[in-house]
């Protein structure tokens, strides 16, 4: 006898955070398609007194959100934010290293379920 799962049964579950990061990813994606060649998505967040410099995004299910970045005075920093708390700020901001091709943010980060 054999058993079959029927997959297409199952919906999506959009309170996780793997839903959370592709919609990030999209609208920080659609953000930059506006951006002139030497800008980039900064964001502004609660409790940082600066703008910072977006180079990824990650998460890990069931409910954490990963910003990665630089602050303003290059300092390395990583946001760690509950999906039901994710409350950002998208400003354009001069990238540094504006002959570098510009890198797409959410696409290439290795999160975990």
């Amino acid at each position: 006898m054999s058993s079959s799962f029927n997959y297409s049964s199952l919906s999506r579950n959009h309170y996780l955070a793997d839903y959370m990061y592709e919609r990030l990813a999209k609208q920080i994606d659609e953000f930059e398609k506006n951006l002139p060649s030497n800008k980039q998505s900064g964001i502004i967040v609660n409790g940082y007194n600066g703008t910072i410099l977006v180079d990824d995004i990650g998460y890990h299910n069931p409910d954490l959100i990963f910003i990665y970045g630089s602050g303003s005075n290059g300092e390395d920093i990583q946001i760690l934010q509950h999906v039901s708390q994710v409350n950002l700020f998208l400003v354009a901001v001069e990238r540094p290293s504006p002959e570098k091709p510009r890198r797409k943010i959410g696409f290439s980060s290795s999160s975990q379920d």
